[in-house]
C-alpha cells in the first residue's frame, strides 16, 4: 500500500505498516485518519517561530521598499544594496524551511488556519514600526482572524 493511502478495514485504519483502532489517531503525512491531532510543544514552537520570522521578513522588505532615489533604476539598485532586503530574503528562506517543518507535524488544513495569525502579526508590526493606519474595519478583521485561530488552536 502506498505511504499516503489509508484503507478502512473492519473498523480499523491501516496506514503504512501499522493498524489503528477507531479510537486512535493515525499520524501520516496528510494528517490524521481519525481523531484530533494535539498541538505538541514542538509544533507550537515552530509555529510561533514561523510567525516571528515571517513578520521580521515583511518588516525588512517594507523598510527596504521605502528607499528613495531620483530614478526608478537607481531606487532598485539602492534597495538591493540595502541590508534590509537581504534580511528579508534570509527571513523568507528560513520561514519557508519552518513552514515545511510545521507541515511535517501538522495536517495542511490545520497549519494553514493557524498560519492566518501571520497576517495579524504583520499588520500590528506595521502599525508599531511604520505608523500605518488601522481603521475600524481592519481592526474588526484582525479580531475575527485572531478569534478564528484561537478556535482552531483550542480544538486542535
Amino acid at each position: 500500500m502506498p505511504a499516503q493511502e489509508l484503507a478502512l478495514t473492519s473498523g480499523t485504519v491501516q496506514s503504512r505498516d501499522r493498524c489503528f483502532a477507531p479510537d486512535e489517531t493515525a499520524h501520516v503525512r496528510d494528517g490524521p485518519a481519525t481523531g484530533v491531532i494535539p498541538l505538541s510543544p514542538f509544533a507550537i514552537f515552530v509555529w510561533l517561530l514561523n510567525v516571528a520570522v515571517d513578520t521580521v521578513g515583511h518588516m525588512a522588505f517594507k523598510s527596504a521598499a521605502l528607499t528613495e532615489h531620483e530614478t526608478e533604476f537607481g531606487r532598485w539598485k539602492e534597495m538591493f544594496s540595502n541590508a534590509q532586503i537581504w534580511i528579508g530574503i534570509v527571513c523568507f528562506t528560513l520561514e519557508f524551511c519552518l513552514w515545511l517543518v510545521l507541515l511535517s507535524v501538522l495536517p495542511l488544513s490545520l497549519g494553514v488556519l493557524l498560519g492566518a495569525i501571520n497576517m495579524v502579526a504583520i499588520v500590528l508590526a506595521g502599525r508599531l514600526i511604520f505608523k500605518e493606519r488601522l481603521d475600524p474595519m481592519r481592526v474588526a478583521g484582525l479580531v475575527f482572524i485572531t478569534f478564528g485561530v484561537a478556535l482552531v488552536g483550542a480544538y486542535a
